[in-house]
């Protein structure tokens, strides 16, 4: 808050963000008031004059989804007439860029709930985050920004969206054709056919899953791409879609939580033998059963209260209302971290097999001396029934080592 008397001119840094400046007022000797609510824009609506008052409730504080207070709220006080008033505000939002309003806080409107009001203030310029605003009054001032995405963009992140998805699923598409052309030769013993049943479901599952996200993104609106439709996503269709999408995302994590544990079963038990339809049959509970089961669960937990899915901008599990986004995250982090113990555990046991070999290679080296027999000199191991299985193929074995770990 400050205070100051001026005359006729008057122009002052009142924060870092914002400054003020009257030229050529013709007054002399009066104060000016000024206070700068450097936080007021986190709770003040940025309902404009355009708000659609009777879509909403009366006694609410509702705001306009496609602004936002992008600056200090400034409250100016003169007991003068005042023609001309300059502002220059420091965005809060750097990015955003489009369709600055230099606005007042006008009480009377929407049946004086209050909203934003350009009338008598006007746009000057807007250069390095900072935007000048020139007003004919006095009052409390802020600035609006859109958060819309521009016109021009909003077919391209459409085609920038669908392109992606849709490469991700061609690639997928030609994973699993390779997989099922070289499946015969490949799957030959259980170890091999159980880790290409991981792998074919892996990306079965994520190929799904795209399937869905755009299946979702299809049908739910977004007001920064449709603005002036209705945003509210059909819940419905949105519950269906947020399912599907939940539980292949889930399985895709689940198979390969399936695929470290095989890969920890040849590592640990290495003389064991499970038959393959018993390792198939465990991947399965594990890679299907088990996201099912999650899945479930969260519908009918969340869904009876409608806080299943979100209510708006997109088809995915809701958030603010019952953290039913965590049925995913939890299982993704933990599989996420059993993966790495799993990695780390077969790490070591590969280091205790390689520095095991280059022992005995050198065990087989120190007792082995030269005998003659016949005039003829030979080199013979004094233990004749010691026969060290190594061999210095086994050096290339060490770069595949470290690439893996």
């Amino acid at each position: 808050m400050g205070r100051s008397k001026f005359s006729n001119s008057f122009s002052d840094a009142l924060t870092s963000n914002v400054s003020i400046n009257l030229q050529n007022t013709g007054l002399s000797d009066v104060f000016i008031t000024t206070i700068v609510f450097s936080t007021l824009h986190n709770i003040m609506p940025s309902r404009n004059s355009s708000f659609n008052l009777t879509a909403s409730d009366t006694t609410s504080n509702e705001t306009k989804p496609d602004n936002a207070i992008n600056a200090a709220v400034l409250l100016v006080k003169l007991n003068e007439n005042i023609r001309n008033v300059t502002l220059s505000y420091q965005k809060f939002n750097t990015t955003l860029e489009l369709n600055p309003q230099c606005v007042f806080w006008n009480f009377s409107l929407l049946d004086n709930l209050g909203a934003w009001d350009d009338q008598g203030c006007r746009f000057v310029s807007d250069i390095n985050d900072t935007v000048t605003c020139t007003c004919n009054h006095l009052t409390s001032f802020s600035i609006l920004m859109s958060t819309a995405i521009p016109e021009e963009l909003r077919l391209l992140l459409d085609i920038m969206t669908y392109i992606g998805v849709g490469i991700s699923m061609i690639s997928l598409i030609i994973c699993l054709i390779i997989e099922g052309i070289v499946w015969r030769p490949l799957t030959k013993n259980s170890t091999a056919f159980m880790r290409h049943v991981a792998i074919v479901n892996t990306a079965l599952s994520l190929l799904i899953a795209d399937i869905c996200f755009i299946i979702g993104a299809a049908i739910s609106k977004n007001p920064a791409e449709n603005p002036g439709e209705d945003y509210k996503v059909p819940v419905g269709p949105c519950s269906a879609a947020t399912f599907f999408m939940h539980f292949f995302y889930l399985a895709m994590f689940f198979w390969m939580l399936v695929s470290s544990l095989l890969l920890l079963y040849r590592s640990v038990l290495v003389f064991s033998q499970m038959s393959k339809w018993t390792m198939f049959a465990i991947g399965l509970t594990v890679g299907y059963v088990c996201p099912l089961i999650i899945a479930v669960t969260t519908v009918a937990a969340t869904a009876p209260g409608g806080g299943y899915v979100r209510e708006d901008l997109a088809c995915w599990l809701n958030w603010t209302k019952t953290k039913a986004l965590l049925a995913l995250v939890i299982p993704a982090l933990a599989i996420v971290n059993r993966l790495e113990t799993v990695y780390n555990i077969c790490c070591g046991e590969l280091i205790f097999l390689y520095f095991g070999q280059i022992l005995s290679y050198i065990d087989t080296t120190i007792h082995s001396r030269p005998v003659t027999i016949n005039n003829k000199s030979i080199n013979r191991t004094i233990n004749e029934s010691y026969q060290p299985d190594f061999n210095l193929s086994a050096l290339s074995f060490l770069p595949t080592f470290f690439s893996f770990c």
